[in-house]
């Protein structure tokens, strides 16, 4: 027997909703959902997290922020308004180049220099500076030498794009930088 009009245009739930109504259960439930609630977390000030997404939060003033990978270098490359020693603003070209270097303004790190030297320890001082610059540099080829043993081609790229084939890295490249790096351990004054 085919179906009427009437019994094509409503369906379970909505039969079910009508029985709800004339029995007084006004809020009572005609289909079951499947879901979630979001959790909302506390947090406080100075909290690291990373949500769902994997992005990292963190609370700084009361302000959530956004913490990105570059994080540290945003902050070691900040340069404050002031100088944190004597109050004077970082305006010059010096006074940016010697905060880099020093946390102070140029005109702080001339009156640091000439005390040293009045009492004598800028020599120990100059010779402090030189060792860290060779160590830095020593740094550099050490990963240098790392690099060159672990590629079997060396190459370069030019500012235009274009890759260089400098053909294979050989024992000489080696053993070259590891002379440079023993020579330069050598040196380096204590």
């Amino acid at each position: 027997m085919s179906e009427s009009l009437l019994q094509k245009q409503f369906q379970e739930k909505d039969l079910q909703r009508a029985r709800n109504l004339i029995s007084g259960q006004y809020g009572a439930a005609t289909t079951s959902q499947v879901g979630y609630e979001k959790v909302e977390e506390e947090h406080k000030e100075g909290d690291v997290w990373t949500d769902g997404s994997g992005k990292t939060w963190t609370i700084e003033d009361g302000i959530k922020i956004s913490v990105s990978k570059l994080q540290k270098a945003r902050e070691l490359t900040r340069i404050p308004l002031m100088c944190p020693k004597c109050g004077k603003p970082l305006t010059s070209r010096l006074d940016k180049k010697m905060f880099m270097f020093h946390g102070i303004c140029h005109d702080c790190v001339l009156k640091v220099e000439r005390e040293l030297k009045l009492a004598g320890l800028y020599e120990q001082y100059e010779q402090s500076i030189i060792a860290g610059n060779l160590l830095g540099f020593l740094k550099d080829l050490q990963s240098m030498l790392e690099d060159s043993q672990k590629d079997d081609k060396v190459g370069f790229v030019t500012e235009e794009g274009e890759i260089e084939d400098w053909g294979k890295a050989g024992t000489h490249l080696s053993d070259n930088l590891a002379d440079w790096i023993k020579v330069i351990q050598d040196n380096i004054p204590r």
